[in-house]
């Protein structure tokens, strides 16, 4: 309930006449018998009682999609001290499933040992390169620990995923139109044309027409 119960005290004060005042001082205080004060009466101290310390952390990836072949990922963090208003929590560890320690990759701004006050926030981020073909994902947890002034810990995790996308489609052809012979006598003849048409794009095609501005469409 937040409070020390105390049922039998004695304190002890300068000899005076038998009185028995209370004192704080402590030089005054002989602990002989005649001198004792007796206090049976049950009393009461007030003892403020913390509750353990509470941090919420969120993991956001930036883009959270790529497309093939992969790319640069950035990850930000935000730690949140939710504790009570008297109590700051010192980051501890910023540990991610895939990663490991946040703080020691090549590109990242994210600390250890960093103070947040109650109600307070530390924002950080990290690079990474997610490389995959179209369908791949990469789901990634991190957990964040902090510890109160008292020593009591606290900890949170919270996911983000990223996944490649298929290709774009992007179709495309060449053509190729041949005749043979490629030159006759007059007054003319006969000449055959050989047409050939290539898929160049990356996605399967249907010809659907093939026209010619002298001999008109096929």
């Amino acid at each position: 309930d937040g409070r020390v119960d105390i049922s039998y005290a004695i304190s002890w004060e300068k000899n005076k006449n038998n009185s028995c005042v209370s004192s704080t001082d402590i030089p005054s205080f002989f602990p002989d018998q005649s001198s004792a004060c007796v206090n049976e009466n049950g009393e009461g101290i007030d003892v403020p009682i913390e509750d353990p310390p509470v941090i919420d952390v969120e993991k956001r990836a930036d883009p959270e999609q790529l497309e093939a072949p992969g790319g640069q990922v950035i990850y930000r963090v935000i730690v949140s001290n939710q504790s009570d208003p008297t109590d700051p929590v010192t980051i501890t560890s910023l540990t991610d499933f895939a990663y490991g320690d946040v703080t020691a990759l090549a590109q990242t701004t994210c600390k250890l040992g960093v103070t947040v006050a109650p109600g307070g926030q530390y924002q950080c981020e990290f690079l990474v390169t997610h490389t995959g073909v179209a369908g791949d994902t990469f789901p990634n947890t991190l957990t964040a620990q902090a510890v109160d002034n008292e020593g009591s810990t606290a900890s949170a995790s919270d996911d983000a995923l990223v996944t490649i996308l298929p290709e774009p489609l992007l179709p495309a052809i060449t053509i190729e139109k041949t005749g043979s012979p490629s030159q006759i006598a007059e007054p003319g003849g006969d000449v055959v044309y050989g047409i050939r048409v290539v898929n160049t794009g990356n996605t399967d095609l249907v010809l659907s027409a093939l026209d010619d501005d002298r001999v008109g469409g096929s």
